[in-house]
């Protein structure tokens, strides 16, 4: 990857916009920690990349199981971790709400909210 100073003008101007975009934050009502408030989910930006193979998944796996996916790339905690691993895809997939995951998802791929469910504040 090219460092920042060998870029064109335009270039440079496009990579900033991209690296200026804030981490959102995404509520989980229907996930509440301990103390009772929604889970927070942080989201970095997503890249044309994590985009691209996103629409392949949905493609090839179908949508729900490309929203897991995307889940456990783009999903984060307070410190930048991700808060689900691989291994954690199974259970994703069989034993959590599958609407609240959708609009966990749909939140992540399309940065917006959705009437039910996940709801961001940026931060």
């Amino acid at each position: 990857m090219k460092e920042q100073k060998d870029l064109s003008p335009l270039m440079k101007r496009l990579t900033d916009h991209f690296d200026d975009k804030p981490i959102r934050e995404i509520e989980i009502n229907q996930w509440p920690e301990a103390d009772g408030a929604p889970l927070i989910v942080y989201v970095k930006p997503i890249t044309v990349r994590e985009k691209s193979q996103f629409l392949m998944d949905v493609r090839k796996i179908g949508e729900l199981q490309a929203f897991v996916n995307l889940i456990v790339v783009k999903a984060l905690d307070a410190q930048g971790k991700n808060l689900f691993t691989i291994s954690d895809k199974p259970n994703l997939l069989t034993r959590t709400d599958a609407d609240v995951l959708m609009d966990l998802g749909l939140d992540i791929s399309y940065g917006a909210p959705v009437e039910k469910g996940a709801t961001l504040a940026e931060k």
